[in-house]
């Protein structure tokens, strides 16, 4: 199956928020970060991953990254700092979330000691 599109990780506070009422409640995450989250993953191009100052910051030295001019987001003055992640370290892997926002982690080694 091909890939149709790309992905977007931005990393900072988010709100929880309770819907609903009468037997019916659902929560949703809502303000800023998920706005830029959003940006970053529909502007990415298919099959590639576009990540955020601060996910980048927080990734180790010998990630592979291109900066490129980021999307502009309603209510900022500046685009969006944003990443093109090209390259992973050997040890780290994406881990799989929900829809299709990644996180990087390492991975346990296979040998026990």
């Amino acid at each position: 199956m091909a890939q149709t599109a790309g992905r977007g990780e931005h990393r900072a506070e988010a709100v929880l928020r309770e819907l609903g009422g009468h037997g019916y409640n659902t929560f949703t995450l809502v303000g800023d970060t998920i706005n830029t989250g959003l940006r970053l993953e529909t502007n990415a191009p298919v099959g590639g991953v576009l990540i955020g100052g601060e996910t980048f910051r927080r990734l180790p030295d010998n990630v592979v990254v291109d900066a490129i001019d980021g999307p502009r987001v309603d209510g900022k003055e500046a685009e969006v700092e944003a990443y093109a992640l090209n390259e992973l370290p050997p040890g780290l892997t994406p881990r799989p979330s929900h829809r299709s926002r990644d996180s990087v982690v390492p991975q346990p080694s296979s040998h026990s000691s």
